[in-house]
Parts: structure tokens; sequence; C-alpha cells
């Protein structure tokens, strides 16, 4: 691994705990429902995941939009 882990800059955390940002990842947001739950992951390439859960907490379903178009 050539790129030692920088805690201070590559990682931030909201109030609750849940990871905002990861760079090494290129996620550059994650967005979390009243449940803690990841609801979307932005990536600095334009792509971002959305997450849709049912009522028993579990993940229904998930898909990748492209955000950008060239």
């Amino acid at each position: 691994m050539d790129d030692p882990i920088n805690m201070s800059g590559e990682y931030t955390y909201d109030k609750n705990g849940n990871m905002t940002k990861d760079l090494n990842k290129n996620i550059s947001s994650i967005s979390y429902n009243l449940l803690n739950l990841p609801t979307n992951i932005a990536y600095s390439s334009g792509k971002s995941a959305t997450y849709i859960y049912n009522n028993i907490k579990s993940q229904n379903s998930g898909f990748v939009i492209k955000t950008n178009r060239k």
C-alpha cells in the first residue's frame, strides 16, 4: 500500500458516528435516514448509490445512478 492512512483528512463522521466521507474509496458523501441506515452514497466520479429499506430495516433495493452525462 503506497498511500498511508491519514485519519484526520481521509475520513469524516457525523455526530452519531456514521461515516460521511471516505477519500480512500472516492466516496464524497454518505447520507443516512433517521435509523442511521445509509440512503445515498455519492462518489467523486459523479456516480451515486441510493438505498431503499422496507419497514423491517432490511435493505430492499440498491441501485447506481450516473449523475453526470458527458
